[in-house]
């Protein structure tokens, strides 16, 4: 998409979500997903936490950087003590809540919910003032472009089927063929993670998860996907930029719509973050 003018208010950003819907004629029934960014990552922008790079490192190749995530999930299956027990989704659900408890994955975060995006998109500061980043994608769009374009997951399936026929004694189910994203405790030599992204679709089963509307993608080898889809004039990917010295007024004007730190993390955790706010919005009013 063209760049646009900044949204400078609350309102301005809900007509914006409108009119990409409208350009991209999808209809009511069928969700939009949303990714807030908090600055303008540029060459690491839409890149889960696993592909970017820290502070005063360089950036280690996806395979380097897959093989360090297969080893932090074996960790965190072994210490974990809050993971989903008896549901065949398990290693899904705990692969997702590694993600929501902090840790580095493939995992990148979208949610249905336009103005839970832009919460995150606002939510904090990074010193000097800078523009807000709201993502707008068609998922549905991009399923059928991965199919069209790559043939990633078709050979993921084929290598799938394959390899549960040469290990019967795994008992494993032939359709299950997208587990080949998963952290693997035994590496990825002979099921290689695909390129290509993968849409997730599974029932939301914690309170942080639901209330954040969450909707996942899960990243293969190629880091740089979402970067270069944003390139594309034709893709059915935009980005909604939010004026930074708007932020101020249009996080009060998503704490009266009831957008809120605790309404996005319903714990205690998540209310003492927004206390927290509201204590620094004090502290810089005027005495």
């Amino acid at each position: 998409m063209p760049n646009e003018e900044p949204v400078r208010t609350l309102g301005q950003f809900l007509e914006r979500v409108a009119d990409i819907r409208a350009k991209w004629q999808v209809k009511a029934k069928k969700e939009l997903w949303f990714r807030g960014e908090a600055r303008d990552y540029e060459e690491t922008r839409l890149r889960p936490s696993l592909y970017r790079r820290m502070s005063g490192f360089a950036l280690k190749s996806p395979i380097d950087l897959i093989e360090i995530e297969d080893d932090l999930f074996q960790r965190f299956l072994q210490v974990s003590a809050d993971m989903p027990d008896g549901d065949t989704d398990s290693e899904w659900d705990s692969y997702s809540l590694m993600q929501h408890s902090l840790a580095p994955t493939r995992l990148l975060d979208w949610s249905d919910g336009a103005l839970v995006a832009l919460h995150f998109a606002l939510r904090l500061d990074h010193g000097q003032p800078e523009d807000r980043f709201v993502y707008v994608l068609d998922p549905y769009w991009l399923i059928d472009y991965i199919k069209a374009e790559t043939e990633d997951h078709e050979s993921a399936k084929r290598d799938w089927i394959a390899y549960c026929r040469k290990y019967p004694s795994k008992e494993l189910d032939e359709d299950d063929w997208d587990e080949c994203y998963l952290p693997g405790k035994d590496g990825h030599d002979e099921l290689p993670i695909p390129n290509s992204p993968l849409l997730l679709d599974f029932y939301r089963f914690s309170r942080r998860i639901s209330a954040q509307r969450s909707q996942f993608v899960l990243m293969g080898t190629d880091p740089d996907f979402f970067d270069r889809l944003l390139k594309k004039t034709d893709a059915r990917i935009g980005v909604i930029r939010v004026e930074k010295e708007s932020v101020p007024e249009m996080r009060v004007a998503l704490r009266d719509a009831g957008v809120t730190e605790s309404v996005i993390y319903p714990d205690l955790d998540g209310l003492g973050r927004e206390l927290k706010q509201l204590w620094a919005e004090r502290l810089r009013e005027p005495s």
